[in-house]
């Protein structure tokens, strides 16, 4: 790649930063949740019984705010505390169901966003971006999947997600 498409590449992750940031900024700011607290949230919709270290460790946190943003996501009534029966020590942080309809809410507005400037393009265009994103997408993961980015999936997984499909 020429350095001359790199101004391209962050003009584009600009532009979509800003269009999700923009159209969820009226939802999200109905809810209350920082963009943290979003992110929590769907790291705990995705994994399985997270205890806190897990879930500091996603963010590269420590566990003192780790503890503080449980806090506010109880205070906000997002998550509970759960106990783990093998050892009462362990707190694993369960959503509510608030938490749920406001994750299937706001998943249901970025991906009415996005299909809004998708249909703007035309169906040769949309492909060659599809395309392009998807050859990114691999290079930048490289041959090993990262779970991470499974938080901007929300719960819709499938035999079609990019990242399952990615070494294809």
């Amino acid at each position: 790649m020429s350095p001359d498409n790199f101004p391209v590449l962050r003009l584009l992750h600009a532009v979509m930063e800003q269009v999700l940031h923009l159209g969820l900024g009226d939802v999200l700011s109905d809810t209350g949740l920082s963009l943290t607290q979003l992110a929590a949230l769907r790291y705990l919709n995705h994994t399985p019984d997270p205890d806190l270290t897990q879930l500091a460790a996603a963010f590269n946190i420590s566990k003192p705010a780790v503890t503080k943003l449980l806090a506010r996501l109880e205070t906000g009534g997002w998550a509970t505390r759960g106990e783990v029966e093998t050892d009462r020590r362990k707190v694993v942080p369960k959503l509510t169901e608030k938490a749920m309809q406001t994750l299937a809410r706001l998943e249901g507005a970025e991906v009415a966003l996005l299909e809004q400037v998708a249909l703007r393009l035309a169906p040769d265009d949309l492909g060659a971006l599809e395309r392009g994103a998807l050859a990114y997408i691999r290079a930048t993961l490289g041959n090993e999947l990262d779970e991470h980015f499974c938080l901007y999936c929300g719960n819709q997984h499938s035999p079609n997600c990019p990242l399952a499909t990615k070494q294809q």
